[in-house]
């Protein structure tokens, strides 16, 4: 069971400003998925805290605002970091554990697969750094299909492995990333 952490919704906001800002610059605007990802992590960090649902609330509502209003990422991550200490021994309310568990494990894999799709293009593209955010993203992919069986889903683990191995040897990234998506989404 995950406790709350402050200090990893800063982490998430400030990834969320930091693309917020290449999709800006570089005209990227696919990027705004990553956005709102990072932005539901963050709010995800706080609403397990009930001194800091307020916070939560804040964070979706700057969420839910995109791509029409852009947030005030470092008002956010200030407002965030000024929060008072977690509640010891606090944890995520069994009704958000709930929520998260009857998400469907394969639309889970295939938003990290989207995600790990994207970042292993841009890490051909001049961004060597986005291999190993690729890989964090491949390997999530792999633990949310874990208790997934059938052939479908174990042929998706196994390419996934090959994936993740080829990356972290430092070899060229294999392709049908976009495929194992397609597979599992039917």
């Amino acid at each position: 069971m995950r406790y709350p952490c402050k200090d990893c919704a800063c982490k998430h906001l400030s990834q969320a400003m930091h693309l917020h800002l290449r999709m800006v610059k570089e005209d990227r605007p696919y990027l705004i998925w990553m956005i709102i990802g990072s932005m539901a992590e963050a709010a995800e960090e706080l609403v397990g805290e009930p001194l800091w649902r307020d916070a939560a609330r804040a964070v979706r509502a700057a969420r839910v605002a995109l791509p029409q209003k852009a947030p005030g990422f470092l008002e956010l991550i200030e407002m965030v970091a000024a929060l008072p200490e977690a509640t010891k021994g606090e944890h995520i309310p069994d009704e958000a554990n709930a929520l998260r568990a009857a998400r469907n494990p394969r639309h889970k894999a295939c938003e990290e697969l989207a995600q790990a799709s994207i970042l292993i293009s841009e890490s051909l593209m001049g961004y060597p750094e986005h291999r190993l955010l690729a890989i964090a993203h491949l390997a999530r992919a792999g633990v949310a299909l874990k208790d997934e069986g059938d052939n479908k889903a174990l042929l998706v683990k196994t390419r996934i492995k090959a994936h993740l191995k080829q990356l972290r040897a430092g070899g060229e990234p294999l392709s049908g990333l976009m495929y194992l998506i397609a597979l599992l989404a039917h």
